[in-house]
């Protein structure tokens, strides 16, 4: 048995420290939406990119299939980090 359970007494949390916690929380939060948020943008450019590409192969039937594959890939990682944005928003708000 514990030595630190025999105390009867429990101290509250201040307001304070209930404050500075939310902030840290709400900070964490931020900092790891931004990250996300920056992801997509450079996700969201790349696929633009392989947009313009296929526009400009489209008589060249090889180098405009290579571009859709990216295109499908990025698409699918795209999705995720939308997944993980929107994961991230609920446990944020359900905390």
């Amino acid at each position: 048995e514990s030595p630190y359970w025999d105390s009867s007494e429990v101290t509250p949390i201040s307001d304070d420290e209930l404050e500075t916690y939310e902030k840290f929380e709400k900070d964490e939060y931020n900092r790891k939406v931004d990250k996300l948020e920056s992801e997509l943008a450079d996700i969201e450019d790349s696929i633009q990119f392989y947009v313009d590409q296929i526009r400009e192969f489209k008589n060249d039937d090889l180098n405009r299939e290579l571009a859709i594959v990216e295109m499908k890939t990025l698409h699918r990682e795209k999705e995720k980090i939308e997944r993980q944005l929107n994961d991230l928003t609920i446990e944020y708000y359900e905390s």
